[in-house]
């Protein structure tokens, strides 16, 4: 009497090695071009979110009768309360953002964040960006967007458009990603709470005074 075969589907061992195999070499490959593509869109949002303030920062100045505005802290951050120190304080009014809270005296703005810099940091009220108030070298008491002191005698009111135009280099830098590893940083109070590198690798993204926008490399340092 014929008795049939009984056949057991599945894996056999070495059919399993071999897909666990090709799936670590797919995952090798994959993986770092994912990364590279989040840091490139992240960047790509950076460069964006800088270009939407420096034209909210000439917006502003042409509804102020020409005046820039401040006084600001030379950090800045997506976090942002009704005081004067913060640049999203006074040019709010002019950005396009959707995140923007204006429940209370404290809020979130997605402009001054990107996610690169959001996944580097334990908290969001780390600043994203450095700000260059004093941009002319032996020039000290040319602080364009003014200057927020702990003392009111201290503090040193905005100028005026046409002065920065006339006195400031436009290639200058402005504001910058900011991150340990930014050589002319300083030692700043705030600077255990930023990124240790900097977030897209190779470079930062850089607002200039002309409010045109830049990569800048990484080994690049900032003068001040």
């Amino acid at each position: 009497m014929f008795t049939p075969k009984k056949y057991t589907l599945g894996f056999s061992l070495i059919e399993l090695i071999v897909t666990i195999a090709v799936v670590g070499i797919l995952a090798g490959i994959l993986i770092p071009v994912i990364g590279k593509a989040r840091v490139k869109a992240s960047s790509a949002i950076s460069a964006s979110n800088l270009r939407q303030i420096g034209s909210a920062i000439e917006l502003y100045a042409a509804d102020h009768k020409s005046q820039l505005p401040g006084p600001i802290w030379s950090a800045q951050g997506p976090y942002y309360w009704d005081v004067e120190g913060n640049l999203a304080y006074f040019i709010k009014d002019y950005l396009v953002d959707e995140s923007w809270d204006n429940s209370g005296k404290r809020g979130y703005s997605d402009i001054f964040a990107y996610p690169a810099w959001e996944a580097s940091v334990e908290e969001n009220t780390a600043p994203s960006y450095f700000f260059n108030r004093s941009p002319v070298r032996g020039e000290p008491d040319l602080v364009p967007f003014g200057h927020k002191a702990a003392s009111k005698d201290d503090t040193r009111g905005p100028m005026l458009m046409s002065v920065l135009r006339a006195r400031v280099p436009g290639d200058t830098w402005l504001m910058i990603e900011v991150d340990q590893k930014l050589e002319g940083l300083g030692a700043p109070g705030w600077f255990s709470r930023i990124p240790e590198d900097p977030v897209h690798l190779n470079h930062r993204n850089v607002l200039s005074y002309s409010f045109s926008v830049s990569q800048w490399d990484a080994s690049r340092a900032i003068q001040q």
